[in-house]
C-alpha cells in the first residue's frame, strides 16, 4: 500500500481570553490566532473590519496575540488574523471574522473593591463586592479570574457572605482580570485588573479607566515620610505628608502617564479617562 501525506493547510482561527464577545468600556480582551500543531515559523498579521485595511501594528500586537487594552467604542468590529511564513513564502487564508461589540452602558451587576487598590504588594488582601444597581436584595455572586493568556478560572474566596469575596494576593500568580456574575441570571460586571508587583514604591489608582466628573485619590504607597508625584515627567503638586495625589475633579485632560517617587521610582501607570 503507498502512503500519502495530506497537503491541506491547517486551519487558522482566533479564540478570545476571557471568551466574551460583549465588553464593557474599560475591559480587556485578548484574541489569539491559532494554526493547531502548525505554531513555529510563523507571522501574523491582524485586520480590523476588513481584510483589505492595513494590518493592525502598535503596542497591542505580540505575534500570535492581538490585545485591547481598556476598550472604547471605537473598538467595536470585526477581526481576522492571517498566518504566512515568515520569508513570506506563502500565506494562508484569513480566519473566519471574530465580531466585538463594546457597550458604554454601565453593567447592572457592580463590582467594588475594599480597599480600592489595584496594584499590590505581595501577601496583600483585597474584598471583592458585587451588587445589582437599584437592588437592595441580597444576590449569590460568583467570581473569576482570567490571568494573561489563560482560561477562565474560578477565584478562590478565603472569605464569602454571597456578595463578598475575600482574596489575598500572593504574588504575581495572582495577576489577572477579576469579575463577578450574578446568580442565576449570569449577568456579569465588568473586568478590573489586580497586579500584584515587587517593586519597593506603588502608585496606587482606583480601577482604571477613570470616569470623568469623579473625584479620585491617587496615593504612593512605602515606609517614607513623603513623596512626590509627576504626570508626564513634569512634578505635580500635591500632598506630600500624606503621600497622595487628588484629583478633582476627573477632566480628559488628567489623561497622561503618572509616577511616584520617594527614594525610587514607582512603575509608570497610564491613566485614561471614559
Amino acid at each position: 500500500a503507498i502512503s500519502t501525506l495530506s497537503t491541506d493547510p491547517p486551519e487558522t482561527r482566533v479564540t478570545l481570553l476571557p471568551p466574551r464577545r460583549q465588553l464593557f468600556t474599560g475591559d480587556n480582551v485578548t484574541l489569539i490566532c491559532d494554526v493547531g500543531n502548525y505554531s513555529t515559523g510563523w507571522r501574523y498579521s491582524w485586520y480590523k473590519d476588513s481584510t483589505q485595511s492595513p494590518a493592525l501594528h502598535g503596542g497591542d500586537t505580540a505575534g500570535t496575540r492581538y490585545t485591547v487594552h481598556s476598550a472604547a467604542l471605537s473598538h467595536s468590529g470585526q477581526y481576522w488574523c492571517r498566518v504566512g511564513r515568515e520569508d513570506a513564502s506563502f500565506h494562508l487564508n484569513y480566519s473566519q471574522p471574530v465580531s466585538l461589540q463594546v457597550t458604554d452602558e454601565p453593567p447592572r451587576v457592580r463590582l467594588s473593591l475594599s480597599p480600592e487598590w489595584t496594584v499590590l504588594f505581595p501577601k496583600e488582601s483585597v474584598t471583592l463586592r458585587c451588587g445589582l444597581t437599584g437592588d437592595s436584595s441580597a444576590g449569590q455572586y460568583n467570581w473569576y479570574r482570567a490571568a494573561e493568556g489563560k482560561a477562565t478560572e474560578p477565584v478562590q474566596c478565603q472569605k464569602t457572605n454571597g456578595d463578598n469575596c475575600l482574596v489575598t494576593f500572593k504574588d504575581k500568580s495572582h495577576n489577572g482580570l477579576y469579575w463577578c456574575e450574578a446568580q442565576p441570571e449570569g449577568e456579569r460586571s465588568a473586568s478590573v485588573h489586580i497586579r500584584v508587583v515587587d517593586h519597593k514604591v506603588i502608585l496606587q489608582t482606583p480601577p482604571l479607566p477613570l470616569t470623568e466628573g469623579d473625584n479620585v485619590t491617587l496615593v504612593c504607597r512605602d515606609k517614607s515620610t513623603s513623596s512626590s508625584f509627576y504626570k508626564d515627567n513634569k512634578k505635580l503638586l500635591s500632598d506630600t505628608t500624606q503621600n497622595i495625589l487628588r484629583i478633582s475633579p476627573v477632566r480628559k485632560d488628567a489623561e497622561g502617564i503618572y509616577r511616584c517617587q520617594h527614594s525610587l521610582d514607582s512603575e509608570e501607570v497610564q491613566i485614561s479617562v471614559r
